[in-house]
């Protein structure tokens, strides 16, 4: 029977650690946000129509659960932090951040997308668009706003007077 040297002391060394399980490519597990399909690619549209600035509501709506539903989202929140050059995960970072710009370039107007062309990470994308074209739902809310205000039921039936509202 095998015993494990003792110390000077006379105790017994403990055993060692166990081997770092070897690292694991994300990119080949579905559920990872690493992951992308054979079916995914960058000149893939992510949603339509395209930003066109007034409707950007509606556009990132749409994009949010577009990117949801392949796991992505969490690029585009801060949720993955940019890992460094020499981390493993960083190729595969990368991969899915070369995507996501081109996924959001594909989904942007010809003039909108010239003017973000030039960022290097999709979170700077993204976050570039929302402060951009927010400022403008603010304005259009204080539109609403006033038209509800004065809207006025008249001689419209119940029905007519919600749609209008």
């Amino acid at each position: 029977m095998a015993t494990t040297p003792s110390t000077s002391s006379g105790e017994e060394d403990p055993p060692p650690p166990p081997p770092a399980p070897p690292f694991s490519d994300p990119s080949q597990n579905s559920s990872s946000p690493f992951y992308i399909h054979p079916s995914e690619s960058p000149s893939s549209i992510l949603v339509t129509p395209v930003l066109m600035g007034p409707n950007f509501q509606s556009w990132s709506r749409s994009v949010r659960m577009a990117l949801v539903s392949k796991n992505k989202m969490d690029f585009l929140t801060g949720s993955i932090p940019i890992p460094s050059e020499a981390d493993p995960l960083y190729p595969h970072w990368e991969c899915c951040n070369t995507l996501l710009m081109s996924w959001l370039l594909n989904s942007l107007a010809p003039s909108i997308a010239q003017s973000v062309v030039v960022l290097e990470i999709a979170i700077d994308i993204w976050t570039d668009l929302r402060e951009r074209f927010t400022q403008g739902d603010r304005l259009r809310v204080a539109e609403l706003q006033e038209e509800i205000y004065s809207l006025q039921q008249g001689n419209l039936s119940v029905i007519d007077y919600y749609t209008k509202l």
